[in-house]
């Protein structure tokens, strides 16, 4: 599932446990999901890809096209298991991810970058995966509310 050139070959070996030299062992047949892979989130991804997790990503509607243009190089040229786009409600795009992990059991559900911080919340919850929840006090992202 790797693309060829550009140092993709290398990023996608699995890495060194530094314990016992040996490598991690690999997760196949499990989903892991990344919401607007973007930035650090796109490295996130490669690493779940390196442990070898099929990753699924799905791109919030906050995630402008120029934006999703912004990938490190390492993320350039790679083919995820699927990609979905977020849907007008959360059922939907949870029942989106899990046609598109086609039975595979889903083993997380993580934020890429910003724009998908409330999509990823609200996603990991329905899927039933660990999550940060729902802020109780409004929008996680609103730095003001927070404080409060």
């Amino acid at each position: 599932p790797f693309a060829r050139g550009g140092g993709i070959e290398r990023a996608c070996t699995p890495p060194l446990d530094n314990r016992r030299g040996e490598r991690i062992r690999a997760m196949s047949g499990q989903a892991f999901i990344v919401v607007d892979p973007v930035s650090t989130g796109g490295v996130v991804a490669v690493e779940a890809m390196q442990r070898g997790y099929s990753v699924i990503i799905a791109w919030s509607e906050e995630c402008s096209e120029d934006m999703r243009a912004h990938v490190p190089d390492v993320c350039k040229g790679i083919k995820y298991h699927a990609e979905v786009e977020e849907k007008s409600t959360i059922p939907q795009t949870a029942a989106a991810v899990k046609a598109a992990a086609g039975g595979m059991p889903i083993a997380a559900c993580i934020v890429g970058a910003e724009t998908g911080v409330t999509l990823a919340d609200k996603l990991s919850l329905e899927l039933g995966v660990r999550s940060n929840g729902i802020f109780p006090l409004g929008d996680r992202r609103n730095k003001s509310v927070q404080q409060r």
